[in-house]
């Protein structure tokens, strides 16, 4: 019985795990992707206020775009870099915006450069455009703020149901009905021990959850 015991416990243990891992796998490209747009828009809002500065100064467009490629704002800045060089290698400085909004996965990165394109075709002025851009862009992570503390009640309570009540009480309950014979098909302590892997994967998927629904703010 015993030896059936940690067999079944072994072969639970390794499908859990290549499940696990075949899910990762998966979802890696996802992840690469949400990584990218995290880093994208954690820095837009700074990068487009330093925009407007340079614009408000009587600064060129394309010589503000420069400001921002060398100013260290992350991925933003990089990816202004790469559309200086494709508007000093001749490409329309329309078409290199352009390009830049399409090669990004961020909707916000594209909403924002797709609207300073429509503003340099119809030859308004681009200051008056990026200030109502950063206006409404700090209001949303304002908003994405209140709604991230929002959700954080809950999710607490979930965890302390999940990981301290429940096991608490579940261990409790198991300890008391081992002592009736045959109960169990695993034996207590490795039924303990699943149960502490349960709880150290939970905690782990539990702070990856909260870490995605964290709104993608430079503090």
């Amino acid at each position: 019985m015993m030896t059936a015991g940690f067999v079944f416990t072994a072969f639970c243990i390794s499908a859990f795990f290549s499940g696990f891992v075949f899910y990762y796998l998966i979802s890696y490209p996802k992840l690469l992707i949400m990584r990218k747009v995290r880093s994208l828009e954690k820095d837009l809002l700074y990068a487009l206020r330093h925009l407007l500065i340079q614009v408000r100064s009587g600064v060129t467009l394309f010589n503000s775009i420069v400001s921002v490629s060398k100013a260290g704002y992350g991925l933003v800045s990089e990816e202004f870099d790469s559309t200086v060089k494709e508007i000093n290698a001749g490409v329309p400085e329309i078409e290199a915006l352009d390009n830049m909004a399409f090669r990004n996965p961020s909707l916000h990165f594209r909403r924002v450069i797709w609207q300073l394109v429509n503003a340099l075709r119809a030859g308004s002025d681009i200051g008056n455009t990026l200030r109502e851009i950063v206006s409404s862009m700090a209001n949303e992570q304002r908003i994405e703020i209140r709604r991230y503390g929002a959700q954080l009640n809950p999710m607490a309570l979930i965890y302390m149901m999940s990981a301290v009540i429940v096991p608490s009480l579940g261990i409790t309950f198991l300890i008391i009905l081992s002592s009736f014979v045959g109960f169990f098909i695993l034996p207590l302590d490795i039924t303990l021990y699943l149960i502490l892997a349960f709880l150290v994967f939970f905690q782990f998927m539990f702070m990856g959850l909260i870490k995605i629904r964290r709104p993608a703010l430079e503090v």
